[in-house]
């Protein structure tokens, strides 16, 4: 302790490290070469609990400030480059608490330094509140659910406004550089299918009819096992309407040539993979008898995937 007596009331330092006293009511901080009675601060944040260090950056300080203005830079700058560097690699390291742990730290940090030299009675713990969403809303690009989790999580209703500001501001900053938070380009880079939230302009010019294939195979609500086969067989398609009974009965479903789509009442869609599952083991598994009946071909000439069967000798 630098020769000097620990009094517990925060004038203790041992190797670099700030002890601070803690409180009398409560078991608050780690120790780590701290005598009884006291905690150091930036070993409380790093290996302290998440969840008490965040709990005591969100609440009023008494009898004093839980961290000085040191350890809440270094704890912050700290959280955020481990944060980049962990980002994507296989191991539990996690974003959110990170990123809420890293904007408490530097929003309690302006809130304490505001304290000091602006105003005697600012709530430190406002802007540790304030910061932390705002470090989610840059990083997530959420707004909405990101303000109910915050309000729901610390029960402070009445720091909606500044929740609020602070969030979109985020957003709003974070857009300038791209639209995408950290999860959607985590996604992209694993070459996920991932449906944007806004589709591109010329999206809107599009129809559903110019993204399918043509023309369109469709299949009545009853149809025959050699139907549906011979279907099957014909086209690559992946989906098939299903139509109910039209003007001319409901065996002309899926049978008529030309380009012009059949009449009938949309039932709703039918994919190959459920056809081909269907077929493989209600009638397949059955023996060879009925597929004979149904198709009139030998079992192994028979594709049903879009592909031509191969015979093996």
């Amino acid at each position: 302790n630098n020769g000097r007596a620990c009094r517990g009331m925060g004038d203790c330092e041992w190797r670099g490290g700030h002890c601070v006293g803690e409180p009398a009511e409560e078991v608050f901080g780690v120790r780590l070469g701290c005598p009884v009675g006291q905690y150091d601060e930036l070993a409380t944040i790093y290996f302290g609990t998440r969840e008490q260090s965040i709990t005591r950056l969100f609440t009023q300080a008494a009898p004093h400030e839980p961290f000085s203005n040191s350890s809440l830079l270094k704890a912050g700058l700290t959280y955020m480059v481990l944060m980049l560097l962990t980002y994507g690699i296989a191991i539990p390291a996690g974003l959110f608490m990170p990123s809420v742990m890293v904007g408490a730290c530097l929003g309690r940090l302006v809130g304490q330094l505001v304290k000091e030299h602006i105003e005697d009675s600012v709530f430190s713990g406002a802007y540790a509140l304030a910061g932390a969403a705002a470090m989610l809303g840059g990083v997530q690009r959420a707004t909405i659910s990101l303000v109910v989790i915050i309000i729901e999580g610390t029960a402070n209703v009445h720091f909606l406004l500044p929740i609020v500001v602070t969030t979109c501001t985020a957003k709003f900053v974070g857009n300038l550089f791209g639209h995408e938070g950290v999860y959607e380009i985590g996604i992209r880079r694993k070459k996920l299918r991932f449906l944007e939230h806004e589709p591109e302009w010329l999206m809107d010019l599009c129809t559903a009819g110019d993204v399918m294939s043509a023309p369109v195979v469709c299949f009545p609500v009853v149809a025959s096992v050699g139907h549906i086969v011979d279907s099957l067989r014909g086209c690559k398609h992946n989906g098939f309407p299903v139509l109910s009974l039209s003007d001319e009965g409901d065996e002309d479903v899926g049978r008529r040539g030309g380009a012009a789509p059949p009449k009938g009442k949309y039932e709703g869609l039918v994919l190959r993979a459920h056809l081909q599952h269907l077929l493989s083991t209600k009638f397949i598994a059955q023996g060879d008898a009925l597929w004979h009946k149904a198709t009139a071909q030998s079992l192994q000439h028979v594709a049903i995937d879009g592909e031509p069967a191969v015979v093996s000798n």
